[in-house]
């Protein structure tokens, strides 16, 4: 059931993916204006678009999400709020997609036509804050 979900959130990233490649104007479209927008970015990038070789990128999402299903394997979670970081790591899987196909990952989203991410920035982001703050409070 709760991969049901994970999957729903990658197929969501993967289809504005597409909408944004291949159907929005250059300028974007204006969800919020002067605020929020829809655009079609290239991330050649990591997070942020820091400027780090694709080779290291695509190393450290393989390891990133092996540390994260290892140590929530590790600790055999049961209970619904700890499964979210496992739903939400297919947002690792939608990124990693675009730096093999593509050689960079489809930005969709922007604030101020300064920071672009997409849905599934937001779901590793979210997948390993949760990781963290469980550990922390553990």
């Amino acid at each position: 059931m709760f991969y049901l979900i994970g999957i729903f959130v990658f197929l969501a990233d993967r289809i504005c993916k597409i909408i944004a490649l291949s159907y929005i104007p250059d300028e974007g479209a204006v969800l919020i204006p002067k605020f929020f927008y829809f655009k079609f970015y290239k991330n050649f990038g990591a997070a942020l678009s820091l400027k780090i070789p694709i080779e290291i990128i695509i190393l450290l999402s393989f390891v990133v999400v092996f540390l994260i299903l290892f140590f929530l394997k590790k600790e055999k979670i049961k209970k619904i709020p700890q499964y979210i970081p496992q739903i939400l790591i297919f947002g690792a899987a939608s990124n990693f997609f675009d730096r093999i196909y593509y050689g960079y990952v489809i930005d969709y989203f922007s604030f101020l036509n300064y920071s672009f991410f997409n849905i599934a920035d937001l779901m590793i982001i979210f997948s390993l804050g949760f990781v963290l703050y469980y550990y922390w409070k553990k």
